[in-house]
């Protein structure tokens, strides 16, 4: 059963020719299997449309609207974005706002610096990762 969306291989190729992933390639194997597996733990905290396409699958994708039954590209590349933003200094930050909104902190002050958080549920994803699943996301709302 796949653990992660994509393989490492096809995560180091996507990330080889990028300035800003210079720190994917220091990595060790090990380093860079973890992150590809938190990179798709928080892909799959996200609410997507439709199903399964099979109820036994493991993870969230393929949708019930794969017509071959594959992942498709644009999820694995988020997987790939995610797992090279995943440990870096800005995901650290991230991750101290996330567990401050869940803990019900409403506003930051520090050294002139105000954070304050509105209560809606902060995503794991990183911006190029949550750009790449948004075609995929749940929409809840009224039409106008």
């Amino acid at each position: 059963m796949a653990t992660i969306y994509g393989t490492l291989a096809e995560a180091d190729e996507y990330l080889a020719d990028r300035a800003d992933c210079e720190h994917w390639l220091q990595l060790s194997i090990d380093e860079k299997t973890r992150r590809l597996r938190t990179a798709t733990l928080d892909i799959e905290m996200e609410q997507y449309a439709g199903t399964k396409y099979d109820d036994d699958q493991e993870l969230k994708f393929p949708r019930d609207d794969s017509e071959d039954g594959e992942v498709p590209d644009d999820i694995e590349h988020a997987c790939y974005e995610q797992a090279a933003y995943v440990g870096t200094a800005r995901w650290k930050i991230r991750q101290q706002r996330i567990e401050a909104a869940e803990q019900g902190i409403t506003s930051v002050n520090a050294g002139g610096v105000a954070e304050t958080y509105t209560g809606r549920r902060i995503s794991h994803l990183c911006a190029r990762a949550a750009m790449l699943v948004r075609p995929y996301l749940l929409r809840i709302g009224k039409i106008v």
